[in-house]
Order: structure tokens, then C-alpha cells, then sequence
């Protein structure tokens, strides 16, 4: 059955040039896309100002590391980041989204959640809120199917009986089984 909730394992904040942009958005991919069995990966980006002008510099950078363009997905802004940020507090408020405590980058995080809409930065809100929109747009991952050996393993060791066994076991008042 598929878990509905989020994790936040990595935030990544900084303030760079385009070719900064690039850089980190590639470091990322790669983190992902280098794992043994790597998860389904996707980058959601706001299509504004500053994607417009850092585009380029990350498309390039993507087919110089042959990173493939398809894992970027580009979202219009439709509503200011105070309406986006609502949108996504039901999910918090019923624990479907988790943050790891532990992180060295909790804190700051959090403060400008609780803080929100009343601190200047609010980017790691807003941000917060594209991805929850972008995954909920993704729906739930593919579950892999299982098969005869899996299927077999999960019943080892559980008594097996034929359909005429359950029967003769459901008469012990000698009645039919079609009795009423």
C-alpha cells in the first residue's frame, strides 16, 4: 500500500550566479542518479526571473554530464508564495510531512516556517510548497509487482488446506454446510 507521506532529507540553500545554479542543480542529480538503485528523481522549478536566466547555463551543464534534461519540470507561478504555502499546511498539520531533526540544517528551516509569512526570506517556504505540489502531481510510485517466490515466501509455513478440508471442518454440529 502506498505511504502518504513526504520526507525532507536535503535542503539545499545558497545564493549563486547561473553557472553556481548549475553547478549545484548537476551536484544534485548526480547524488541521486549515482545510487546503486536510485530513487524516481525529479527537479521542480519555478518557470521566473531567475530560472529564465540560469536555464541555459543548466541545460548545458546537464548534457556536458549527461544528465538526462526530462528530471526538470517547470511550474508557472499562478498564485503569490503566501497561497502556495497555505495550501500545503493541511499536509503538515495531519504529519504527512516528516523533517528529520537531526539535520544541520533543521533549525533555520523551521524558524522560517514558524515565522512565516511574517520574515523577509521566504524561499525555503515557498520552495517547500512547489515541491509538495510537484510530488503530489508525480501520485504515488510504482509499486514493483511481486512475484511467485515472494508470493510463496509470504505464506511458508502457514497450514494449507484444501476447500473440502475447511468444509468437513465447518460441520461439527452435523449439519450441511448450506444450512442456514
Amino acid at each position: 500500500m502506498w505511504n502518504e507521506q513526504m520526507f525532507v532529507r536535503r535542503v539545499r540553500r545558497f545564493k549563486k550566479n547561473s553557472i553556481g545554479i548549475a553547478d549545484a542543480m548537476v551536484g544534485e542529480a548526480k547524488y541521486y542518479l549515482r545510487m546503486s538503485n536510485p530513487p524516481y528523481y525529479s527537479i521542480a522549478v519555478e518557470d521566473g526571473q531567475i530560472w529564465q536566466t540560469a536555464k541555459p547555463s543548466v541545460k548545458a551543464a546537464f548534457q556536458r554530464e549527461k544528465i538526462p534534461w526530462s528530471i526538470i519540470t517547470e511550474y508557472t507561478a499562478t498564485t503569490d508564495k503566501l497561497a502556495r504555502a497555505t495550501s500545503t499546511q493541511d499536509l503538515f498539520d495531519r504529519g504527512l510531512i516528516k523533517i528529520f531533526r537531526a539535520s544541520r540544517w533543521y533549525a533555520n528551516f523551521i524558524r522560517e516556517f514558524l515565522k512565516f509569512p511574517k520574515i523577509k526570506d521566504k524561499d525555503q517556504v515557498d520552495a517547500m510548497a512547489w515541491a509538495v505540489r510537484h510530488l503530489l502531481s508525480l501520485g504515488p510510485p510504482a509499486q514493483p509487482e511481486e512475484t511467485l517466490e515472494e508470493v510463496r515466501d509470504r505464506w511458508a509455513g502457514r497450514e494449507h488446506k484444501s476447500w473440502r478440508d475447511r468444509l468437513a471442518n465447518m460441520n461439527t454440529t452435523g449439519t450441511s454446510h448450506m444450512s442456514a
